[in-house]
């Protein structure tokens, strides 16, 4: 999180686009579609990876590099880094 504008409030870091559609995508490549499977596999609960697919919430670099793991695809996959 970073200051804004030097008024002292703190703003939200910057969402990567289309990150939860790509990790749904790998995901039911995968076999892995359903929220409560992925989210055992990696040990996070359901609600954090259906909020991951709907965009609510992103994952943190290292569930973003886990999900690459898991999901047999690399990271700039996942972030959609030509």
């Amino acid at each position: 999180m970073t200051s804004v504008g030097g008024t002292g409030r703190i703003s939200h870091k910057p969402r990567v686009e289309g990150l939860g559609r790509r990790i749904r995508e790998a995901a039911g490549r995968r076999g892995l579609a359903n929220t409560e499977s992925l989210g055992k596999k990696l040990g996070v609960q359901e609600t954090a990876v259906r909020k991951w697919f709907e965009g609510e919430s992103e994952p943190s670099l290292f569930y973003v590099a886990e999900l690459a793991r898991v999901l047999a695809c690399t990271t700039d996959e996942l972030l959609g880094v030509k």
